[in-house]
């Protein structure tokens, strides 16, 4: 206990310091808030929409460009594209 109290001490005796700490620590920490709440929101939360697991891309182009018509789901790559109907 007494090292803790040591240790607040000449924290505030540095104020500089302790406030490079400080605002080190709040920029990190909201930094990592955001990145996680963008991550949550596009990666790992489902899609608004039911039966959000059996949507599908289409994609066509016109032939004379040499340009392929394409389907593909959603899901590709993921479990629930790997799971049987």
């Amino acid at each position: 206990m007494m090292r803790f109290l040591q240790t607040l001490r000449y924290l505030f005796r540095q104020r500089s310091f302790s406030t490079t700490v400080m605002l080190t620590l709040a920029v990190g920490i909201g930094a990592t808030a955001a990145i996680f709440s963008v991550v949550n929101a596009v990666l790992l939360e489902p899609l608004p929409y039911p039966q959000s697991d059996r949507l599908i891309e289409l994609r066509h182009r016109m032939e004379n460009t040499g340009a392929r018509s394409e389907r593909r789901d959603a899901n590709v790559g993921s479990r629930a594209a790997a799971r049987p109907a």
